[in-house]
């Protein structure tokens, strides 16, 4: 699992403290520096424990996820009372850059298993665009339900629990078994490793605790989005949430369109929107990738703070023009 913060060595002797870190405006950009002098010569091992503690609704650290992860798990498709025929997983590009997704594998293991033969690999020159989602249809139910009424990335056959079950991405296609239960040095020290998801309740969670409900025919396990950004703790029971499935394909974007204005200038220094051009009179409005309003005023000045927000992709409606930026 990568993370964004930076472990330092020095000569000074802090062994025995405690820190404690709290993140500022939900900001996470943050060079922790661990020092550590033993006072003996000689090789020496010691360890590290990390807990992170106090999360709550409006104060929620998110760390820097792996540049594809898994963000909504659907195996509930052509079941009873299930409006739509197919089960899905959808996946996330974290970065700025298309990743190639050929060779890779996604691996279904039954919430209760330990290993599967139950797997996808994607085909050659199979790509997941820059900031965008990756909708992989997974097997058909019984029922006579309309297919989802939009295009898939990629098709599959794999069949998914309807409540519960573990899903595993390898940027590989190694054969991969679990341990009973599974552990987590097992799972994220594996050389392909790339994501793991546990839904439901009796999915043994290899971070933090297990969610609490299981998914239904409608409804999906689905990462939580907060302030422009996919929430990604490391602990499933906070980072999803069980909502009415929808899957998002690589065409998914907000209700916005994008366009620049010939009259309006807008540059981004240091978390500040500066503005210059034709605006006087205009209204502003900033909106996340999912369409969900983060700002609003109904005047603008040249100069505007967003170090409230954290960082991602943001689209500037100012008045009916609208500006992709990047925090």
């Amino acid at each position: 699992m990568k993370t964004n913060f930076e472990i330092k060595l020095s000569s000074e002797n802090a062994w025995g403290k405690k820190i404690t870190i709290s993140p500022i405006n939900n900001q996470i950009n943050t060079n922790i520096d661990i020092r550590y002098n033993p006072i003996t010569m000689g090789n020496h091992v010691d360890y590290l424990d990390v807990t992170s503690v106090g999360l709550d609704a409006t104060g929620v650290l998110i760390g820097t996820a792996n540049p594809v992860i898994i963000t909504q798990v659907y195996g509930g498709g052509g079941n009873s009372g299930a409006t739509y025929k197919s089960d899905f997983i959808e996946l996330y590009n974290t970065t700025d850059s298309d990743i190639d997704l050929s060779g890779w594998t996604i691996y279904y293991v039954a919430a209760t298993l330990s290993s599967t033969t139950v797997k996808y690999e994607f085909p050659l020159n199979t790509k997941i665009k820059a900031g965008k989602h990756f909708a992989l249809k997974c097997a058909d139910g019984a029922g006579a339900q309309p297919a989802w009424n939009i295009a898939f990335d990629a098709t599959s056959t794999m069949a998914l629990g309807g409540s519960a079950g573990k899903v595993i991405l390898l940027d590989s296609n190694n054969a991969f078994a679990l341990s009973s239960p599974p552990t987590i040095n097992e799972i994220i020290n594996h050389a392909n490793f790339v994501d793991y998801v546990g839904y439901g309740t009796t999915a043994v969670p290899i971070w933090g605790s297990a969610m609490a409900s299981n998914t239904t025919n409608n409804t999906s396990a689905k990462r939580k989005f907060l302030n422009g950004n996919y929430q990604y703790t490391q602990n499933f029971g906070n980072d999803f949430e069980i909502v009415t499935a929808e899957p998002h394909n690589s065409s998914f974007t907000t209700d916005i369109t994008k366009n620049i204005s010939s009259g309006l200038n807008l540059k981004v220094v240091n978390k500040t929107l500066v503005i210059s051009g034709m605006y006087e009179n205009k209204s502003i409005e900033v909106f996340n990738i999912v369409g969900t309003k983060v700002y609003s005023s109904k005047s603008i000045s040249n100069s505007i703070s967003l170090t409230h927000l954290i960082n991602g992709i943001y689209f500037v409606k100012i008045g009916t023009e609208v500006i992709k930026i990047k925090l």
